[in-house]
């Protein structure tokens, strides 16, 4: 995992220069919504509707942000998913009733659909480094 600022990230993303996986932590709200619209504005306008996700895990299980992650992108280049409030990357204990298979996402770490740019959105100061995901 490589860290870097906001504005080094906004620049990257403005060139084109995609990984397939990233994780904005942070809770200023500001640069988080700047950096979602400069990841959106990587999709054509008319293929936003059908590559574009977004998933609320507190509402959401994991699994089916994975499934549209891992589909092609449909009459484009790149599917684009948010995946918003990850608290299971926390040490936070959440009472929810979401399932989540974090197996397969573990799995999609380390195979990442190539199309696909998976966003995580983390409202938080910090992850739990001391979890397997956080590591990966």
């Amino acid at each position: 995992m490589i860290a870097i600022k906001a504005q080094q990230a906004l620049k990257s993303i403005r060139n084109g220069d995609l990984a397939s996986i990233y994780v904005i932590l942070g809770t200023v709200d500001y640069l988080a919504d700047q950096l979602k619209q400069a990841f959106t504005q990587q999709i054509p306008s008319e293929e936003q509707t059908m590559n574009v996700g977004s998933y609320d895990m507190e509402t959401t299980p994991v699994a089916v942000a994975l499934d549209d992650a891992m589909s092609a992108p449909f009459f484009g280049e790149r599917r684009l998913v948010f995946i918003n409030h990850p608290y299971f990357l926390t040490g936070e204990n959440k009472k929810t009733k979401v399932d989540h298979d974090l197996a397969s996402l573990q799995h999609y770490f380390e195979q990442p659909e190539p199309s696909t740019i998976l966003v995580f959105m983390a409202p938080y100061e910090k992850l739990d480094a001391r979890k397997k995901l956080v590591k990966t």
